[in-house]
């Protein structure tokens, strides 16, 4: 089975393919440094892996994306490039956190902390612990986010992951202790994004939704 994994809910663009289970490539782009918005990188950064894989859309049997949470336009810009694919080639998708496509592959005797800065004293967060979620996907102050992390410590190191990982570290450092916290990025989400997928239930392109977790800010004008 060729899963093509996508992920542009944060800073960075990457795309990668896998056969079943082993990677055949990979690729990212980090949007903040070139200057360029996700939509107008993803589509040549999914084309030109796909032709250096010999691979075409036909060939791809699972479109897997993350859906969220993270920055509202890349995450609505990767769900709604998927659902196109699969809609035109009639496959089905598979939708995949965004913090557990960061946190994946660091499952150990540590606590796995991942945020994205959401801005207004907030992140959102999901905290892993010997590979169990402690908590679903939430957003939250980091007040908070520290009290959960005091609450599962058990004396372990915290590894924080992320876009927002060098903003939680400083938010979290006077909360936790700077000893007790690693920053660790660099990480190409696509890549866990094939991994998961191999685990997670497919769906219809149609029910692929992105997940924000609050209103946008124009949501929330609206409201009030």
């Amino acid at each position: 089975m060729k899963i093509l994994g996508i992920d542009c809910g944060g800073s960075t663009a990457s795309v990668a393919i896998s056969e079943n289970g082993r990677i055949l490539a990979s690729a990212f782009a980090d949007t903040s440094l070139l200057g360029i918005k996700h939509s107008a990188l993803l589509a040549p950064l999914v084309k030109n892996l796909l032709a250096d894989c010999n691979v075409s859309f036909a060939d791809v049997d699972l479109f897997a994306v993350t859906n969220g949470p993270g920055s509202f336009t890349g995450v609505r810009i990767g769900a709604a490039f998927v659902k196109g694919l699969a809609f035109a080639e009639n496959k089905p998708v598979a939708a995949v956190s965004s913090l557990e496509a960061a946190a994946f592959g660091d499952y150990d005797d540590n606590l796995v902390c991942v945020t994205i800065d959401a801005r207004r004293g907030e992140c959102y967060a999901a905290l892993f612990k010997e590979g169990k979620r402690v908590f679903g996907d939430t957003v939250l102050s980091y007040n908070a986010l520290g009290a959960h992390i005091n609450d599962n410590f058990e004396n372990k190191g915290v590894i924080l992951k992320g876009d927002g990982a060098a903003k939680a570290h400083a938010e979290l450092a006077p909360l936790i202790g700077n000893k007790r916290l690693t920053v660790k990025t660099g990480d190409v989400l696509a890549v866990s994004v094939c991994k998961i997928a191999e685990h997670t239930a497919p769906i219809a392109a149609k029910e692929l939704l992105p997940s924000y977790l609050r209103p946008s800010s124009a949501e929330r004008i609206l409201i009030k």
